[in-house]
This record gives structure tokens, sequence and C-alpha cells, in this order.
């Protein structure tokens, strides 16, 4: 990703990051609630209830030995998402509105007999002024694309990824998240979306960071002057 580019994309996000901090549905300093599901290998991941949903909210937490920028580009490029996302078998950028805000369409493939997922996403970002916390925002879009045979789209989701810088070289990655699947899906499906999911991303793309795979991708560069 060309430097210009990072520098201005930096300069932009930080102008809105009072505005993401206030949009976020998992509130910021909200930590009652959470109960563990589940701790291995330098990940956590928690769950709790949401009033009016029977479909818990996740959190997943993970400390990162990568670059801030690195991170931030990585979960900013959607056409990497298929390497850290198991289950996604496509993401793409459909419309760029600023250099803070597009959106994407994902595609999650899941095992028969259960109906692939599909869903269109608002994203915002912001990163703070003195670079030191990042966050991408998304919630689902009606009405913006046609849905598609075999496909159920999704229409209640939302989630914020949090980057921030660590104490040493690093990062430290958080991500909440709520959807509900819009429809029947087997227990065992939901624990391996709900719990395996967050961990399983969290732990492919700290190996992308670590590994120095995580590369920015076609999407970031095209945006490049």
């Amino acid at each position: 990703m060309a430097t210009g580019f990072r520098q201005r994309l930096f300069r932009a996000c930080a102008a809105l990051s009072a505005l993401l901090a206030s949009m976020c549905a998992c509130g910021e300093g909200d930590t009652g609630g959470w109960r563990p599901e589940k701790s291995e290998d330098g990940i956590h991941v928690y769950s709790r209830a949401v009033e009016g949903s029977s479909v818990r909210a996740v959190k997943a937490e993970v400390a990162v030995d990568a670059a801030f920028e690195d991170a931030v580009a990585l979960l900013l490029d959607a056409s990497q998402r298929p390497r850290w996302d198991e289950l996604c078998a496509e993401a793409s950028i459909v419309r760029r509105v600023s250099e803070t805000e597009d959106v994407a369409y994902i595609h999650n493939d899941l095992p028969w007999p259960v109906s692939d997922r599909d869903m269109v996403l608002r994203r915002i970002w912001s990163v703070d002024a003195d670079r030191s916390r990042a966050q991408i925002r998304a919630s689902v879009m009606d009405g913006v694309l046609p849905e598609i045979a075999g496909r159920v789209r999704v229409t209640h989701a939302d989630g914020v990824w949090t980057i921030e810088r660590g104490d040493a070289a690093g990062v430290h990655i958080t991500t909440e998240i709520h959807a509900d699947p819009g429809g029947p899906v087997p227990d065992w499906l939901m624990n391996a979306l709900s719990v395996q999911g967050p961990y399983k991303a969290l732990r492919n793309i700290r190996h992308l960071l670590e590994s120095r795979e995580g590369d920015p991708g076609p999407e970031l560069r095209r945006a490049a002057p």
C-alpha cells in the first residue's frame, strides 16, 4: 500500500474517531455480562445475552506481534477476508463512499444441508489522531443488491473491530459481533459460527500478520494514487 495513501487514510480517519465511538452498538467500556466461552493459545472468546434477541453477542480478543498499520490494512481489505474467515467464500467492495466508508458484500459458504448466507455491510472506520487506536464499524444494509438464489440474505448483523497499539511492539485486536443468521441453524453449527468462528478468525489473522503474509492486497492498492 502506497505511503501517501496510508497517510491520507489515517488523517481522514482521525476526524471520525469521536463519531464512531458513539455509534458502536457494542458500547465501549460496557464490560458487564460477558461469559467466558473459550480461552486457548492466547485467544479469548466471550458471549453475552442481547435484549430482544435469541442470539448471543460474541467478543474475541488476541495480542499480535505486528505493526498497527498492517493490522488495520488487513482488516480493511475485503479481498483478504477469505484468508482469515474460514466460512467466507467471497468478499468484495460494492461501493466506495469515501476514504473512511465503503459498502462490502460477504458470501459465507455453510456446510450442507444449511443454506449459504450472504450480507451487504456498510463499513465506517476511524483512527485516533495519535494512531494508537482504530475502529472498524460494520452494519447490515438492505436494498443494495438483489438476493441470490440459494443464499439466505442476513438482515440483522452489526459488529466492531478495535485495533490498539500494545505496550511493546505489537497490537491488541478485539472483535464484537451480534448477528442473526436468518433462519434455523443446527446447534453444532451455531456454536461453530458464534465461538469457533471468531476464535479461528483471530488465529488466522495473527498468523497472517506475524508471518507477514497479510499483504494489503489489490483492493487497497487500487485506491492508492
